[in-house]
């Protein structure tokens, strides 16, 4: 059986450490509204879109800070782990604030109440820029310890870089899945290019209409998917 739930929001379990993992450790997410101020992300927002605008995938005479796509875009080649061209996700890699955003104080703090102690923020930091385009499609079911490796007990993080909606495409998380191991996989279209196999699992995913400042974050094996771009020409960041 496969169903669909809204997540909800665990603000009121941030100064409770022990609600904290025992919520971890069932769901293997933890969603939290406005964790992070808008303002950094709105900076790191115009300067992800300043590099779309440099590589002509901005919309003539539109507000940049509102992401329309322009047409043309559709005919990109684009990156499988980022949804851009590969000069496009080097100039968003070349960004000091998109490396910066994953040390704020909000983040690692609520890492350090998950985790009891101090925490190393790891410096794979992915930006996913997801542009209309037809050759995009959506970053299947995968568990980022497959692509990472190492300590089987980091977090990750994912958070939109401005108001998600889930027409937009927003992250979807399996709930308890990261108590089903490492699964094997699959070819696959989309980011990574390889599926989990959940055949035979009962599955329920859970997503939200992500707003600026949400923070989601998830067990390493936690199995989560993109939704679709289902808009005609908005980029999702």
């Amino acid at each position: 059986m496969v169903k669909s739930s809204k997540m909800q929001p665990l603000n009121h379990l941030l100064d409770d450490p022990q609600a904290l993992r025992r919520r971890a450790d069932e769901d293997g997410f933890l969603f939290f509204r406005g964790l992070v101020p808008a303002d950094p992300i709105l900076s790191l927002r115009r300067q992800f879109l300043q590099v779309c605008d440099k590589h002509g995938w901005i919309a003539p005479g539109t507000a940049l800070i509102d992401g329309i796509a322009d047409p043309s875009a559709d005919e990109i080649e684009p990156v499988q782990a980022s949804g851009v061209s590969m000069a496009g996700y080097q100039d968003v890699q070349r960004l000091e604030a998109f490396h910066q955003l994953s040390h704020h104080p909000a983040i690692i703090g609520m890492l350090e109440t998950l985790f009891g102690e101090a925490v190393f923020a790891h410096p794979r930091n992915i930006g996913r820029l997801m542009i209309p385009a037809k050759c995009n499609v959506p970053t299947p079911p995968h568990q980022d310890y497959i692509y990472i490796q190492g300590s089987e007990s980091f977090y990750s993080l994912w958070m939109p870089l401005g108001n998600c909606p889930r027409q937009l495409g927003g992250l979807s998380t399996l709930r308890g899945s990261h108590k089903l191991g490492i699964l094997s996989t699959r070819p696959s279209t989309g980011a990574g290019g390889r599926a989990v196999i959940l055949d035979g699992v009962e599955q329920e995913w859970f997503e939200t209409d992500f707003e600026i400042g949400d923070a989601l974050f998830f067990h390493n094996q936690t199995v989560h998917k993109s939704l679709p771009n289902l808009t005609d020409n908005q980029i999702r960041l």
